[in-house]
């Protein structure tokens, strides 16, 4: 399916089917670009307003959530599901050890800085394989 969106497009009069797809889209990508031999983690997409929480990962349950309300544009969800993505496939006692270690600084939690590092990198690699011409290709 082809939706005309920029990555800088603002998602904020998109429809919650469209935004829903995108987050599914790059979950796929990373199933196929940075893989695990884990089970893969359950996503959900929740559409309650947040202020400050982007996405999480739950190590305990292997979910990851996405809140798109609080996204501005397309690259942001993007990087979203990517770096949420990044800390499922961390070692998951190392998450616990420096979640706990750093639950007061968290931006010098070295699993968080790897997170934003790959998310940032991936993010790049991802656009340019679903966004061609000028458009969103949303891969099913």
């Amino acid at each position: 399916m082809q939706k005309k969106w920029h990555k800088d497009t603002p998602l904020r009069w998109k429809r919650k089917k469209d935004i829903e797809q995108l987050i599914f889209t790059v979950a796929n990508w990373c199933m196929r670009n940075v893989p695990s031999k884990e089970k893969l983690p359950k996503l959900w997409i929740d559409w309650k307003r947040q202020n400050r929480c982007y996405g999480e990962y739950d190590y305990t349950e292997n979910e990851i959530t996405v809140y798109p309300l609080i996204h501005a544009e397309v690259k942001d969800i993007i990087d979203t599901t990517i770096h949420e993505w990044v800390h499922f496939l961390q070692d998951t006692e190392e998450l616990i050890d420096s979640i706990e270690r750093y639950k007061f600084y968290k931006s010098a939690n070295p699993k968080e800085i790897e997170a934003i590092l790959l998310a940032k990198k991936y993010t790049k690699k991802c656009l340019k394989d679903i966004y061609r011409d000028g458009r969103l290709y949303f891969i099913s």
